[in-house]
C-alpha cells in the first residue's frame, strides 16, 4: 500500500512507519485520500527512538518522526518491573534459572519470542567494576544469540539510579558485544553485551521499569 507522501529519495510513508495497532496520536493534519488523517494510520512513537526527519511537520512544528514509530522499530517483548538487588560489584538481576543464582526479581516472564526464536534474560546488571556500566546477558537453547536485531533491539531501565538520577536510560544494543559466553553454567548457549554508559548504575533494593524489544 502507499499513501502517496514520500520522504527525500521516494520512500512513501508507509514503508517509513509501522501500521497502527494501539491507540491513535492525535491528528497530525495530513490526510490519505480518503480524507483520514494520518494518526489512524500509522502507531504512535511512543518511548522508541525516532528516525530520521521526514520534513513533514504539524502545524506546531513537528516532525511526524517525532510522532510514529520507525517501521524498522522491534516490538516491546518485555514490559516489566525489574527489582534490583547486590551480589557483589553487580547490582541488577539475574535469572535464577541461569545457574549464576538469582540476585534481584523481575516480574512475569523473563523470556520472549521473536521471529518463532525464544530467548532468555539471563542477566540485566549494572557493575562496579567492569568497563561496561550495563551488562546484557541473553541465551537460547541451543543456539548462541545472534548480535542482531533478531535478538533485541534495546533495553530501557526508568526509576532512580545512584545519585538520585531519575532520568530514563535507554540501551541499544551494541555491536561491540563482549564475547560469546558458551554453555556454562545450564547449558544454553550465551551472549553478553557490555554497554558503556556512565552514570547508569542501579542501585540495590530500588525497582525499576523494564522494558526491552
Amino acid at each position: 500500500m502507499t499513501v502517496n507522501y514520500r520522504i527525500a529519495g521516494g520512500t512513501d510513508l508507509d514503508s517509513v512507519f509501522k501500521a497502527r495497532t494501539s491507540a491513535a496520536a492525535a491528528n497530525v493534519g495530513f490526510r490519505d485520500n480518503t480524507g483520514t488523517d494520518l494518526s489512524q494510520r500509522y502507531e504512535p512513537r511512543g518511548s522508541t527512538t525516532a528516525r530520521a526527519n521526514t520534513n513533514y511537520r504539524t502545524t506546531g512544528n513537528v516532525d511526524l518522526s517525532q510522532i510514529f514509530m520507525d517501521i524498522n522499530t522491534a516490538p516491546i517483548q518485555l514490559n516489566e518491573t525489574l527489582g534490583a538487588a547486590n551480589s557483589g560489584t553487580l547490582t541488577g538481576y539475574r535469572n535464577s534459572a541461569s545457574g549464576y543464582g538469582a540476585i534481584g526479581s523481575l516480574t512475569g516472564t523473563a523470556e520472549w519470542t521473536i521471529g518463532g526464536v525464544t530467548y532468555r534474560l539471563e542477566q540485566c546488571t549494572s557493575s562496579t567494576t567492569l568497563s561496561g556500566d550495563i551488562l546484557i546477558r541473553v541465551s537460547n537453547a541451543t543456539v548462541t544469540p545472534p548480535n542482531t536485531d533478531a535478538c533485541f533491539t534495546f533495553i530501557r531501565l526508568t526509576g532512580d539510579f545512584v545519585g538520585a538520577n531519575d532520568t530514563p536510560k535507554t540501551f541499544l544494543r551494541s555491536a561491540n558485544y563482549v564475547t560469546n559466553t558458551g554453555t556454562t553454567p545450564n547449558g544454553r548457549p550465551m551472549r553478553l553485551w557490555q554497554i558503556n554508559v556512565a552514570g547508569s548504575e542501579m542501585a540495590n533494593g530500588n525497582n525499576y521499569g523494564f522494558e526491552l524489544g
